[in-house]
Protein backbone atom coordinates (compact mmCIF):
# COMPACT_ATOMS: atom_id res chain seq x y z
CA UNK A 1 0.00 0.00 0.00
CA UNK A 2 2.88 1.94 0.79
CA UNK A 3 4.22 2.12 -2.83
CA UNK A 4 0.66 3.01 -4.02
CA UNK A 5 0.61 5.92 -1.83
CA UNK A 6 3.80 6.85 -2.77
CA UNK A 7 2.84 6.98 -6.29
CA UNK A 8 -0.18 8.73 -5.45
CA UNK A 9 1.42 11.44 -3.96
CA UNK A 10 3.98 12.07 -6.81
CA UNK A 11 0.95 12.24 -9.46
CA UNK A 12 -0.97 14.87 -7.27
CA UNK A 13 1.80 16.49 -6.83
CA UNK A 14 2.43 16.89 -10.84
CA UNK A 15 -1.13 17.55 -11.27
CA UNK A 16 -1.17 20.52 -8.59
CA UNK A 17 2.17 21.54 -10.23
CA UNK A 18 0.72 21.64 -13.85
CA UNK A 19 -2.19 22.94 -12.70
CA UNK A 20 -0.34 26.18 -11.25
CA UNK A 21 1.84 27.17 -14.55
CA UNK A 22 -1.56 26.59 -16.14
CA UNK A 23 -3.36 29.06 -14.02
CA UNK A 24 -0.37 31.41 -13.45
CA UNK A 25 -0.57 31.26 -17.74
CA UNK A 26 -4.25 32.06 -17.80
CA UNK A 27 -3.77 34.64 -15.15
CA UNK A 28 -1.45 36.75 -17.22
CA UNK A 29 -3.22 36.24 -20.22
CA UNK A 30 -6.19 37.63 -18.98
CA UNK A 31 -4.29 40.73 -16.93
CA UNK A 32 -2.59 41.50 -19.92
CA UNK A 33 -6.29 41.61 -21.64
CA UNK A 34 -8.39 43.21 -19.27
CA UNK A 35 -5.60 45.77 -17.88
CA UNK A 36 -3.15 48.13 -19.66
CA UNK A 37 -4.87 48.89 -23.47
CA UNK A 38 -4.81 51.92 -24.55
CA UNK A 39 -7.55 53.72 -27.24
CA UNK A 40 -4.93 53.04 -30.45
CA UNK A 41 -4.06 49.68 -29.57
CA UNK A 42 -7.65 48.47 -29.59
CA UNK A 43 -8.17 50.06 -32.84
CA UNK A 44 -5.29 48.71 -34.62
CA UNK A 45 -6.53 44.90 -33.25
CA UNK A 46 -9.81 46.62 -35.26
CA UNK A 47 -7.74 46.97 -37.88
CA UNK A 48 -6.47 44.25 -38.35
CA UNK A 49 -9.42 41.75 -37.86
CA UNK A 50 -11.10 43.94 -40.05
CA UNK A 51 -8.47 43.79 -42.87
CA UNK A 52 -8.28 40.12 -42.38
CA UNK A 53 -11.88 39.90 -43.01
CA UNK A 54 -11.81 41.90 -46.27
CA UNK A 55 -8.84 40.39 -48.13
CA UNK A 56 -10.64 36.50 -46.87
CA UNK A 57 -14.02 37.89 -48.76
CA UNK A 58 -12.30 39.24 -51.42
CA UNK A 59 -10.33 35.57 -52.00
CA UNK A 60 -13.67 34.07 -51.85
CA UNK A 61 -15.50 36.14 -54.28
CA UNK A 62 -12.47 36.19 -56.67
CA UNK A 63 -12.62 31.91 -56.41
CA UNK A 64 -16.17 32.19 -57.20
CA UNK A 65 -15.85 34.87 -60.02
CA UNK A 66 -12.91 31.99 -61.44
CA UNK A 67 -15.62 29.12 -61.87
CA UNK A 68 -18.17 30.92 -63.10
CA UNK A 69 -16.00 32.63 -65.60
CA UNK A 70 -14.33 28.96 -66.47
CA UNK A 71 -17.78 27.58 -66.63
CA UNK A 72 -20.29 29.97 -68.04
CA UNK A 73 -21.32 29.39 -71.70
CA UNK A 74 -22.68 33.22 -72.10
CA UNK A 75 -18.93 34.34 -70.99
CA UNK A 76 -17.01 31.69 -73.55
CA UNK A 77 -19.23 32.75 -75.91
CA UNK A 78 -18.82 36.77 -75.69
CA UNK A 79 -14.90 35.62 -75.58
CA UNK A 80 -15.31 33.89 -79.05
CA UNK A 81 -16.70 37.06 -80.57
CA UNK A 82 -14.53 39.15 -79.16
CA UNK A 83 -11.96 37.26 -80.68
CA UNK A 84 -13.27 36.81 -83.82
CA UNK A 85 -14.16 40.59 -83.92
CA UNK A 86 -17.15 39.99 -85.27
CA UNK A 87 -16.67 37.61 -87.48
CA UNK A 88 -17.54 33.70 -87.95
CA UNK A 89 -16.08 31.48 -90.07
CA UNK A 90 -16.71 28.11 -91.14
CA UNK A 91 -14.68 26.20 -93.61
CA UNK A 92 -15.32 23.52 -95.23
CA UNK A 93 -13.55 20.63 -96.14
CA UNK A 94 -14.31 16.96 -98.52
CA UNK A 95 -13.00 13.69 -96.75
CA UNK A 96 -9.26 14.11 -97.48
CA UNK A 97 -9.42 17.05 -95.18
CA UNK A 98 -8.64 19.53 -98.41
CA UNK A 99 -10.52 23.00 -98.05
CA UNK A 100 -13.11 23.41 -100.30
CA UNK A 101 -14.78 26.74 -99.45
CA UNK A 102 -15.23 28.85 -96.63
CA UNK A 103 -18.94 30.69 -94.94
CA UNK A 104 -18.13 34.07 -93.23
CA UNK A 105 -21.00 35.65 -91.23
CA UNK A 106 -19.95 38.72 -90.57
CA UNK A 107 -22.18 40.03 -87.42
CA UNK A 108 -21.19 43.69 -87.60
CA UNK A 109 -22.30 44.42 -90.98
CA UNK A 110 -24.78 41.82 -90.83
CA UNK A 111 -23.63 39.53 -93.90
CA UNK A 112 -22.86 36.26 -95.01
CA UNK A 113 -20.37 35.62 -97.63
CA UNK A 114 -19.20 32.46 -99.35
CA UNK A 115 -14.96 32.47 -100.39
CA UNK A 116 -13.66 30.01 -102.14
CA UNK A 117 -10.80 28.36 -99.92
CA UNK A 118 -9.58 25.14 -102.39
CA UNK A 119 -5.82 26.23 -104.00
CA UNK A 120 -6.17 28.17 -107.34
CA UNK A 121 -6.18 26.49 -110.42
CA UNK A 122 -8.34 25.84 -114.07
CA UNK A 123 -10.59 23.35 -112.84
CA UNK A 124 -13.84 24.26 -112.48
CA UNK A 125 -15.75 23.22 -109.10
CA UNK A 126 -19.88 23.97 -108.18
CA UNK A 127 -20.46 23.87 -104.46
CA UNK A 128 -24.31 23.36 -104.69
CA UNK A 129 -26.99 24.13 -102.08
CA UNK A 130 -24.82 25.62 -99.49
CA UNK A 131 -27.23 26.48 -96.63
CA UNK A 132 -26.50 30.01 -94.63
CA UNK A 133 -28.59 32.00 -92.62
CA UNK A 134 -29.48 35.41 -93.28
CA UNK A 135 -28.43 38.01 -90.51
CA UNK A 136 -30.61 40.70 -91.57
CA UNK A 137 -34.11 38.79 -92.45
CA UNK A 138 -33.28 35.92 -90.64
CA UNK A 139 -34.57 33.55 -92.98
CA UNK A 140 -32.67 30.49 -94.47
CA UNK A 141 -31.44 30.83 -98.07
CA UNK A 142 -28.98 28.34 -100.28
CA UNK A 143 -26.58 29.31 -102.12
CA UNK A 144 -24.41 28.51 -105.05
CA UNK A 145 -20.88 29.09 -105.46
CA UNK A 146 -18.69 28.29 -108.44
CA UNK A 147 -14.81 28.07 -107.86
CA UNK A 148 -11.89 27.43 -109.89
CA UNK A 149 -9.30 25.18 -108.11
CA UNK A 150 -6.22 23.29 -108.96
CA UNK A 151 -8.43 19.58 -109.24
CA UNK A 152 -12.29 18.60 -109.37
CA UNK A 153 -13.43 17.90 -105.95
CA UNK A 154 -16.13 15.68 -105.68
CA UNK A 155 -18.81 17.19 -103.87
CA UNK A 156 -22.06 16.04 -103.20
CA UNK A 157 -25.05 17.50 -101.28
CA UNK A 158 -25.02 15.00 -98.21
CA UNK A 159 -23.04 15.86 -95.29
CA UNK A 160 -21.22 12.62 -95.41
CA UNK A 161 -18.83 14.17 -97.96
CA UNK A 162 -18.23 17.37 -95.94
CA UNK A 163 -16.31 18.04 -92.74
CA UNK A 164 -17.18 21.04 -91.27
CA UNK A 165 -14.64 23.41 -88.97
CA UNK A 166 -15.58 26.48 -86.86
CA UNK A 167 -17.95 27.83 -84.79
CA UNK A 168 -20.21 24.93 -83.40
CA UNK A 169 -23.61 26.72 -83.60
CA UNK A 170 -22.72 27.30 -87.21
CA UNK A 171 -21.69 23.98 -87.19
CA UNK A 172 -25.04 22.45 -86.53
CA UNK A 173 -27.03 24.69 -88.02
CA UNK A 174 -25.48 24.01 -91.73
CA UNK A 175 -25.66 19.71 -90.60
CA UNK A 176 -29.36 20.56 -89.91
CA UNK A 177 -30.84 23.42 -91.22
CA UNK A 178 -33.74 23.46 -88.22
CA UNK A 179 -30.98 23.89 -85.31
CA UNK A 180 -31.02 28.08 -85.40
CA UNK A 181 -29.80 28.39 -81.79
CA UNK A 182 -27.10 30.19 -82.50
CA UNK A 183 -28.62 32.87 -84.71
CA UNK A 184 -31.78 33.30 -82.93
CA UNK A 185 -29.25 34.03 -79.86
CA UNK A 186 -27.24 36.28 -81.76
CA UNK A 187 -30.78 38.11 -83.14
CA UNK A 188 -31.69 38.57 -79.03
CA UNK A 189 -28.48 40.17 -78.40
CA UNK A 190 -28.22 42.33 -81.78
CA UNK A 191 -32.07 43.35 -81.29
CA UNK A 192 -30.78 43.96 -77.23
CA UNK A 193 -27.74 46.16 -78.17
CA UNK A 194 -29.61 48.96 -80.17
Amino acid sequence: MDKIDGVKDKVVNKVEKYTNIINNYNNKFFDMLISGWSFYEILLNLFVILLIIIITTIIYWDSINRRVSKNSRCKKQMDIYDKNKGEYVVSVKNNNSKPLYDVRYNIDNKSVDILCACNEGEYNNSFENIPVRDIKNNKDRVIDKNCKCDKYYNYNDNDSDKIYDGEPGIVRYMMKQDQTDFFDLLDFNMYKNK
